[in-house]
């Protein structure tokens, strides 16, 4: 009897309820994304020609974001095992507006993998502001000087002598650690083991290497770390346990690298839901070289909502684009 007439209350004051808070809120929530939107036009990071390196980037997430940052014009270097499918998505890259696309088969396990790429990276994409404050100083004092003879004669000089001591920097802005590997499997149905430090390798390793070894190169440029950390890191799924277990000792690590960085390189650790990739088809994949052998499939029934694997990158890029430390 007295369910019932909570359940007769509940019933006549929460749907009006509801819909004055709904009334209140919305103007407010649209006042704040007004001012979001205008501040990101105006102080948002304008990505065209910065480099972006993003691991992971042959399928799924890492695919996605690499498109969202080639609309956005910047030079990509995309990193993965299978390079057959990097050809087609830097092709689809540069359609889209990137200024240039590096693709390279890397194991991101692999610390000297990770050091040839990031090598390869700043090798190629170098840039030293200091020649070009160096250059313009020069100039202003051309347009300063009255005998160009002596101004000439001391251009060569000073050119001479500063390249014999100048010591050459190179710039990375923003690293995207997306490679990622999921299992559909209850641990105590696991046949075997060995898969065991395969996924925390990929899945927390395969995220610190890169880092590491691109860190005082993202100190220079005060660039950007992105990390894939998924909400299973905080809530806990089922069939998903090592997963979830790297995914957590992967954000402890970059909360920490934040305070240790003291804001010399930003840290955006990216907790999304449920993503319609290659790894929510109910298959656990394991990697091999630049090939992809199938460790075990298992088709499961996934009840979970998933956002759409496009909507969600997008997201996130304009996110990283819009904020100065996160």
């Amino acid at each position: 009897m007295m369910m019932n007439l909570v359940n007769s209350v509940l019933n006549f004051v929460v749907p009006p309820a509801s819909l004055l808070m709904l009334a209140f809120s919305w103007p407010a929530l649209s006042f704040i994304n007004t001012c979001e939107w205008l501040y990101n036009s105006f102080f948002g990071e304008d990505m065209e020609d910065k480099v972006v390196i993003i691991t992971g980037a042959s399928s799924g997430i890492g695919e996605q974001i690499a498109y969202e940052y080639a609309k956005k014009k910047a030079h990509l270097v995309l990193v993965a095992r299978r390079e057959n499918r990097l050809w087609g998505i830097s092709e689809n890259a540069r359609a889209l507006g990137a200024k240039s696309v590096l693709i390279t088969a890397a194991d991101v396990v692999k610390e000297a993998d990770c050091r040839r790429f990031i090598t390869e990276t700043v090798n190629l994409y170098g840039r030293d502001y200091s020649i070009c404050k160096f250059h313009q100083s020069l100039i202003f004092k051309a347009e300063m000087e009255t005998d160009v003879t002596e101004y000439y004669l001391y251009l060569d000089i000073r050119v001479l002598f500063h390249f014999s001591r100048i010591k050459w920097k190179y710039f990375l802005d923003h690293l995207v650690n997306t490679a990622s590997l999921g299992h559909t499997f209850y641990l105590e149905e696991a046949t075997d083991t060995n898969v065991f430090p395969i996924l925390m390798d990929i899945n927390f390793w395969g995220n610190v290497y890169p880092t590491y070894v691109a860190l005082p190169y993202l100190r220079q440029s005060r660039g950007r770390i992105i990390v894939n950390a998924s909400v299973e890191s905080w809530l806990p799924l089922p069939r998903m346990s090592l997963y979830s277990a790297a995914k957590a000792a992967l954000v402890n690590f970059y909360e920490t690298l934040r305070f240790e960085v003291d804001g010399d390189v930003g840290v955006t650790i990216a907790t999304h839901g449920w993503i319609g990739t290659e790894m929510t088809g109910g298959r656990f994949m394991l990697e091999e070289g630049a090939e992809m052998q199938w460790k075990e499939e298992r088709e499961v029934s996934l009840s979970f909502p998933s956002r759409n694997g496009v909507t969600c990158p997008s997201l996130l890029t304009s996110t990283i684009c819009s904020v100065n430390s996160v």
